[in-house]
């Protein structure tokens, strides 16, 4: 959104900045560019990342696991599961338990965790914690002033609407 490409300037200035995303585990989106942002995790190609990007900031979105397994296996019943596929399994969402899927969820964000070093983890609860803190948290991180609207304050924190689950087949 025009609020967080202020903060990220031009992706060219991503890399030398060392950002990395790493949201939830939804199947990847590839990037086309080496110096894009990852909006979406790819556990299948997190720790390649994190070797190519050995200095990377990695911002890890949390939201409640057993939230997250129940919106997921009924938006996308087919998609992998969660740290499974490091261990060899390939279970698509559907065929796993909302409790197991919630566990896999909850088992991959220590695997980030464990993974990055603290100073380059920004851990943050997009679903719980409110906007403002969002921002100061993000910007802080990033080492950038916080944005400001037109009336000079904080706009919303940009979200997909995913907190608000929306029904299958909604036109709202």
């Amino acid at each position: 959104g025009e609020h967080t490409d202020a903060l990220l300037d031009t992706p060219a200035q991503v890399c030398p900045r060392g950002l990395l995303f790493a949201l939830q585990p939804y199947a990847c989106e590839a990037a086309t560019h080496p110096c894009r942002l990852l909006t979406h995790a790819s556990q299948e190609i997190f720790f390649d990342l994190l070797a190519t990007f050995p200095r990377a900031r990695v911002v890890l979105t949390l939201r409640d696991p057993l939230a997250w397994a129940e919106s997921r296996r009924r938006r996308h019943p087919t998609d992998r599961a969660p740290v499974l596929p490091l261990f060899g399994v390939e279970a698509p969402m559907g065929a796993l338990s909302a409790e197991q899927a919630a566990t896999a969820l909850a088992l991959w964000h220590k695997v980030v965790a464990a993974a990055v070093p603290p100073e380059r983890l920004l851990v943050l609860d997009v679903f719980s914690m409110p906007s403002a803190e969002l921002w100061r948290r993000l910007c802080a991180f990033l080492q950038k002033p916080l944005p400001r609207d037109e009336a000079g304050e904080l706009p919303p924190f940009p979200s997909l609407g995913y907190g608000d689950d929306m029904q299958l087949g909604s036109t709202d």
